[in-house]
Formats: C-alpha cells, structure tokens, sequence
C-alpha cells in the first residue's frame, strides 16, 4: 500500500484522472484506511486551485467509497455521502442501494435498510436480500430476516 500511495503522490496533479482516484479509494477501503479514503473523496471534490482533484466522482467511485465507509464502521459518513449524492441528483443503480444497504446492515441499523429497500425506485435483486439478511444474521435479528425469507 506504501508503494501504491507514493506511486500516486509522486503523480503530477494533471495527470490524474478519475479511475486514478478512484483506484486509490479502492486500494484504501480495500486494506480498511477509510478514513483515508474518505479524505481523498473529498479532496477529488475540491477545486485544483485549492489543491484539490477538481473533478466530480463518478458512479463508480461513489460505490467505492460506500464500500470503503461500510468496511471502516464510517456509517454516517457513508449514510451522507449517499444522501449528499442523492440531492446532487446522482442516478443511483441497484449496486448503489446494495452498498447503502450493506454499509446500514454492518451497523445495525437494519430498520432502516429494510425501509430503504421497500423505497428503491427499482426492485430488489437476490443480492439486495441477501445483503439485508447478512446483517440480520451478524446482528442476531430474527424479525426482519423472518420477513426477508418471506418476501424471497
């Protein structure tokens, strides 16, 4: 990860892209610095003239660092993001409402996720329920994934 990051740091600030940034948001959340990768997030965000990426993240970085939140317990920071995303008018796919959904259910807040899902504006996959049932099993809650087994 060290190699990585220098790698990435000695980049001349042009030459990024966003498939730079965002590889280095998945190497990040994938190793459990989220943190970190929520830093470098937000920096893409900021304008170049500050310093920053000055580019807007795209689907898949937003998948990316919804993943990288869940795995680091960043839930509220990941619950905002997709919110912020949300009013930004950011079209959302299945994958997105999954890691929503994954990022509520490793904290518990499976009411919550359940709601989500009754809510998404498409319907939900196998991998949706799954995902909810997940957090049911960690969390030890029997009345969601009583109600989840049915609705497969």
């Amino acid at each position: 990860m060290g190699a990585a990051r220098n790698i990435f740091d000695s980049m001349e600030a042009k030459s990024r892209d966003i498939v730079t940034w965002s590889s280095m948001i998945m190497a990040l959340g994938g190793v459990g610095r989220g943190e970190e990768a929520l830093a470098l997030f937000r920096f893409i965000q900021m304008p170049m003239s500050e310093g920053g990426g000055g580019l807007s993240p795209n689907g898949h970085t937003l998948l990316l660092i919804l993943s990288a939140c869940s795995h680091a317990g960043l839930l509220d920071e990941g619950v905002a993001l997709f919110e912020s995303a949300r009013e930004s008018g950011v079209h959302f796919l299945d994958f997105h409402f999954n890691a929503l959904l994954d990022l509520l259910a490793r904290g518990g807040r499976l009411h919550e996720a359940e709601r989500i899902i009754n809510e998404m504006p498409m319907r939900a996959t196998a991998i949706t329920w799954m995902t909810l049932l997940g957090g049911c099993r960690m969390h030890g809650c029997l009345e969601i994934a009583e109600c989840t087994d049915a609705s497969l």
